[in-house]
């Protein structure tokens, strides 16, 4: 019988349903099965979507070899979780520096200097969970 995982996303047109060790993400796009062990190397936090540094490799067509977070400009260890900042990842943001942006009371959003969007829009990030879907 499936069943709401904890975890479900709350975007409207985005669910999760858990049978066993395996999820369904239902998405306006279609179904997306996945083992519970690879669905939880992609999480969301407060709403944008994060997965850990090695699997951008699997994700997109662009050399991935040093991943640099835009803010603190560090390079993420292999088994970092990341923020993607635009559909075509440019940049990331850490999660250390997730965080830190999160505490400030300066509340000016943090943009793809290529694209130009608007990381808050839940639109945008159910659109980059659905390329990350698609991709692996």
């Amino acid at each position: 019988k499936a069943r709401h995982t904890p975890a479900q996303m709350k975007t409207g047109t985005l669910q999760t349903l858990k049978h066993n060790k395996m999820l369904f993400v239902l998405m306006g796009r279609g179904v997306f099965l996945f083992p519970e062990s690879e669905y939880s190397q992609i999480n969301q936090e407060e709403g944008y979507v994060c997965l850990k540094r090695k699997y951008l490799s699997e994700v997109t067509d662009r050399d991935v070899e040093r991943i640099i977070c835009i803010v603190c400009h560090e390079e993420a260890a292999l088994e970092d979780f990341v923020s993607p900042m635009c559909r075509q990842m440019h940049f990331v943001i850490c999660r250390e520096c997730m965080e830190y942006l999160k505490k400030r009371t300066d509340k000016r959003e943090v943009a793809c200097p290529y694209c130009k969007e608007n990381k808050s829009d839940k639109a945008y990030q159910e659109e980059i969970l659905g390329v990350l879907f698609s991709l692996m």
